[in-house]
């Protein structure tokens, strides 16, 4: 369910450069029934949800300030509302670590994107690029891979030994 809500989220948001809250709500749901079926009693789901639940509003509001700073600085926003709404829902998802391994892969994968799509003169400087693609990539290495396999990789990567 989760991969078929990325992939949706991607294809949307390339073909209008926008995340319709709806697919985001539907998506945060998910996340939170799959929450609840990964716990075995009502205790450790009611943990489960306050926990997920406080860290995708985290995940929101660091991308909303991000984006607000961004405009403020350049005069454009970083991110859309979508753009935020799809890390609280991934976050739901995946964790709090999660979707901060995600939003530094997406960072990675978007940065790799523009370089190539800059260097073979397929964008110029002012085309909007969708985000959210991105973020579902970040967030479908996380899930296929693991959390501790993109640590221990980002640990190598910015180790000065």
């Amino acid at each position: 369910i989760f991969i078929i809500f990325l992939l949706s989220i991607s294809l949307i948001d390339i073909d209008i450069l926008k995340i319709p809250n709806l697919i985001n709500i539907y998506g945060g749901l998910a996340g939170i029934i799959y929450i609840s079926l990964l716990q075995s009693n009502a205790i450790q789901v009611a943990h489960q949800l306050i926990i997920r639940i406080g860290f995708s509003i985290i995940a929101f509001v660091l991308i909303e300030l991000f984006s607000e700073l961004y405009y403020k600085i350049r005069g454009q926003y970083a991110f859309g509302m979508g753009d935020a709404k799809l890390a609280l829902a991934i976050s739901l998802w995946i964790g709090f670590k999660g979707w901060i391994i995600s939003l530094l892969l997406s960072f990675y994968c978007g940065a790799a994107f523009l370089i190539i799509s800059l260097a073979l003169g397929k964008l110029k400087g002012q085309n909007k690029v969708p985000f959210g693609p991105f973020m579902a990539a970040g967030a479908y290495l996380v899930v296929f891979f693991g959390n501790d396999y993109w640590i221990s990789i980002l640990q190598s990567i910015y180790t000065l030994n």
